[in-house]
């Protein structure tokens, strides 16, 4: 709300259609500035909104540390209930251990440019804060402070480096024997009788096949995490699939004294699918089930037929998976951390099954197997 005054030392001079005049003029001023205060006060409101519905913490002092916006964000970053208010001693209290947030904002109000603070670990999490003038006719009038919580992208860096560690480990390995043996091979060639040259060629084979392996895999997770999965499909019978499997793998399961089994679904009739991609899937699942069952153990694959869909069923009765790992181990990073705990692994198998049968329009998901163990489930539409 406001006034206009208009004053003349002339008697009567706003008189007549001056006076008239002057009064829709003023009646004309009030509508606009009417008007005006309307689209101000959508323009805040419309700003608090955006800066309200922020993930990142965002707050904005004055001169004398005043806080003039302050996002929910900031508040729960500090613990604070909503109808506690922030101010500078809160935030000063929040970053004291590394940082005095004053003497940023001070340099902002000195220098008039934006600073930048990386890499703040504060309370097992690390922060990034951006410190950003507000300037009125070059003069700085307040300053907006950002701050991000990048402690998932930490995280997220650090898995990578471990799973390039462990890449680089992986195929130094392979490559390691076949190097040795192969030089020793060349050197002692001549003293070496046909059983023993055949046992050093074994295992360069075995070592050529997990370097194809790795390799393979790498090939095929930059295709899932780029969308270009390529499925060949065609008639097949996931019954007869899953006994050539099971029956590759008996050699494996009879060495280490788990008994591997078929257990098939007469009743389900052949289906359209990417055969070898299918196998693929089989080979990973299977595979870990026999790596991480203990002597004695059993590991049964089971196909069953569901209403427009057949299930494909791997039981094993090994240590089991945590609840809280029930959806990490597909992933391609996380199941790396993970593995840690077991076995060492690129952790790519169930990440690329997970895939290949999306790919499919199909499901995978793991179940505990009673009384001990683990049930993967891969569902696939008929």
């Amino acid at each position: 709300k406001g006034a206009v005054s208009l004053s003349s030392r002339k008697s009567g001079h706003f008189s007549g259609s001056l006076e008239k005049d002057l009064k829709s003029l003023f009646e004309l001023c009030s509508m606009y500035f009417t008007l005006l205060a309307d689209v101000a006060q959508k323009e805040r409101r419309k700003f608090k909104s955006m800066i309200d519905s922020m993930r990142d913490a965002v707050f904005m002092v004055d001169e004398d540390y005043k806080f003039l916006i302050a996002n929910p964000a900031i508040k729960e970053m500090l613990g604070l209930h909503e109808a506690e208010t922030v101010n500078i001693v809160r935030v000063s209290s929040f970053f004291s251990t590394r940082l005095s947030i004053e003497d940023v904002i001070s340099e902002v109000f000195a220098l008039g440019k934006i600073k930048v603070v990386d890499d703040l670990p504060i309370n097992d999490r690390y922060y990034f804060l951006t410190a950003i003038p507000v300037k009125v006719r070059e003069s700085v009038v307040g300053v907006v402070c950002l701050i991000q919580d990048q402690t998932s992208e930490k995280e997220l860096e650090k898995m990578r480096r471990d799973f390039s560690a462990m890449i680089i480990h992986e195929l130094r390995s392979p490559l390691s024997v076949i190097r040795g043996t192969s030089d020793f091979l060349m050197k002692e060639s001549k003293s070496l009788d046909e059983p023993q040259k055949e046992s050093f060629l074994s295992q360069i084979k075995d070592s050529s096949d997990r370097l194809l392996k790795l390799v393979n895999d790498l090939l095929d997770s930059a295709k899932i995490e780029s969308g270009n999965v390529e499925l060949f499909k065609s008639e097949v019978d996931v019954n007869a699939l899953v006994t050539e499997v099971v029956d590759y793998y008996a050699k494996s399961a009879d060495q280490k004294k788990i008994r591997l089994l078929a257990n098939v679904d007469k009743s389900l009739l052949p289906m359209q699918a990417d055969s070898d991609k299918i196998r693929q899937v089989l080979n990973n699942l299977i595979s870990n089930g026999l790596k991480y069952t203990e002597e004695g153990g059993e590991v049964v694959v089971s196909t069953k037929k569901e209403d427009g869909s057949m299930r494909i069923l791997i039981s094993d009765t090994g240590r089991g998976i945590e609840e809280s790992h029930k959806d990490l181990i597909f992933q391609k990073y996380k199941q790396v951390e993970y593995a840690k705990n077991t076995e060492k692994s690129t952790g790519l198998g169930l990440a690329i099954s997970k895939g290949i049968v999306e790919a499919h329009d199909g499901k995978i998901w793991v179940e505990e197997n009673l009384p001990k163990g683990s049930v993967f489930i891969v569902e696939l539409p008929l």
